[in-house]
């Protein structure tokens, strides 16, 4: 997973084991664009981490989704 804050670009790569859950929540506004912002939930030890992408096509979610949940 790659995202861009700015001007620095951040590269995550995370284990299915590891993603707790997913989040999707956006404005009505997205949903002309078939898009919506994503929160993935990550485990770490005893806590967690969440990494937020926006403007995530849906057809990406349908597909993590698959993945995540075989």
């Amino acid at each position: 997973m790659q995202r861009s804050n700015g001007l620095t670009k951040e590269g995550y790569f995370i284990t299915r084991d590891k993603i707790q859950g997913l989040n999707t929540h956006g404005l009505y506004t997205l949903a002309a664009k078939k898009a919506t912002h994503l929160d993935i939930i990550v485990r770490d030890d005893n806590g967690e981490h969440t990494i937020r992408l926006r403007y995530v096509p849906e057809q990406t979610i349908t597909v993590l989704n698959k993945w995540l949940f075989l």
